[in-house]
């Protein structure tokens, strides 16, 4: 699938922003990370529970920040 289909689909699924190629420089403490795939931020723990729901059914790595 694409990465334009993914975020398509996140964003119906969560209340957040959903971007691709994200650094996630701008995102940590200490200003460190190269590009997320995907950066979902989610508003509420539903939509994080949908986000990463999505990101299992689609054998996509995740991790919290």
């Amino acid at each position: 699938m694409a990465d334009i289909d993914h975020c398509r689909r996140l964003q119906r699924l969560v209340g957040g922003d959903v971007l691709a190629e994200e650094r996630m420089d701008r995102h940590t403490t200490l200003h460190v990370g190269g590009p997320a795939r995907y950066f979902v931020s989610c508003e509420t723990y539903g939509d994080l529970a949908q986000a990463v729901g999505y990101a299992e059914e689609n054998e996509l790595a995740w991790h919290v920040v």
